[in-house]
């Protein structure tokens, strides 16, 4: 299977989440060359029942072996999973999913998160990194790229390659959301301390809470700290790369998708 293929398998929840499939005809896990190429319609996601607040952590072992290669179903508006897992707690063991984060944050070339330190995030997706092709993981334990999908295009294609998209995996939540003085936007590393304490009960979907890894990754070098808090953020700062992703287009970059720090906005 080609990276490009990796895509394709990818795109079709994607589709789903968006359009929704025929009950007739149910979509391939793995997709097809059509399910790449073809354009996404901007019909509206159908909206699903979160709980209140940080949404479901899942324990990638629960899941069923022969269940979705990304799990478990039902799946978001933005076509991954509603559930997220924890990387810092679910090792997987004795199940075909791995928790793989989907934080790319880097340091001096370092990930801080992903890779050989997958085990420092507090977000992640449950993936059978088996079914993952060498060329769209990540060589240290074979997870999917994660990719922020604020980055600009030149980023992104650093990232992910050309011609890729970068998808973001979770939905905010209101409790993400800063008041800058110009509207409600999604918290970052940059607003500590000026707006967010970014303690564990600051926002939702936040990465590192008290900053625990980040001060870990600094090693006492404020200079490393700065840099490494400077890039957290919460869930619209996370995603995966989608290769060979044609003209579809990610379903949070759809003009009908509402954010939840869009909404209070309205």
């Amino acid at each position: 299977m080609t990276r490009s293929s990796f895509g394709r398998w990818w795109l079709a929840p994607l589709a789903c989440a968006l359009a929704g499939c025929p009950e007739s005809e149910p979509a391939d896990e793995m997709g097809s060359a059509d399910d790449a190429t073809e354009e996404v319609g901007e019909e509206e996601s159908t909206p699903t029942d979160l709980p209140e607040g940080s949404p479901g952590v899942v324990d990638c072992a629960s899941i069923d072996p022969d269940g979705p290669v990304t799990g478990p179903e039902p799946l978001s508006p933005l076509g991954f999973p509603e559930q997220a897992c924890d990387p810092s707690t679910d090792t997987g063991a004795g199940s075909p999913y791995r928790c793989c984060s989907s934080d790319p944050t880097m340091v001096e070339g370092v990930r801080v998160f992903s890779g050989d330190a997958n085990d420092q995030s507090r977000w992640g997706a449950c993936v059978q990194t088996e079914l993952v092709p060498a060329s769209a993981g990540l060589p240290e334990n074979g997870c999917p790229v994660p990719c922020n999908p604020t980055a600009s295009a030149a980023q992104t294609e650093a990232t992910c390659g050309a011609g890729a998209l970068c998808c973001q995996a979770f939905e905010l939540t209101a409790a993400d959301c800063v008041e800058d003085g110009e509207g409600w936007r999604p918290a970052t590393g940059a607003d500590v301390p000026a707006l967010t304490s970014w303690d564990a009960q600051a926002h939702d979907t936040h990465q590192d809470p008290g900053l625990v890894a980040c001060e870990a990754f600094a090693a006492g070098d404020p200079a490393r700290l700065e840099a490494c808090v400077a890039q957290l953020g919460v869930a619209n700062q996370r995603g995966f790369c989608l290769a060979g992703a044609g003209a579809v287009v990610c379903p949070a970059a759809q003009p009908s998708y509402v954010d939840a720090c869009e909404a209070l906005n309205e």
